[in-house]
């Protein structure tokens, strides 16, 4: 039973972290290339900071069927 668990819990980790690069990486790439102002790792860093906790909000907020995490 445990086996299954973590098993199930490693996929679970695996789908939220690549779930995570797949949003954020091209946002960092791109919205720097399309607004200078965003241009510098400091403010990108605040970007992603800020929308990844917005994201987090909304899903504890309303319920979507998801549990926000903010650690692994």
């Amino acid at each position: 039973m445990r086996v299954a668990a973590s098993a199930r819990a490693a996929r679970s980790a695996v789908v939220q972290v690549g779930a995570n690069l797949a949003l954020f990486v091209p946002l960092g790439f791109l919205l720097p290339l399309r607004a200078e102002r965003f241009a510098g790792v400091a403010r990108m860093t605040a970007v992603g900071a800020v929308l990844s906790g917005s994201l987090e909000t909304a899903q504890y907020a309303f319920g979507l069927g998801r549990v926000a995490s903010t650690t692994c």
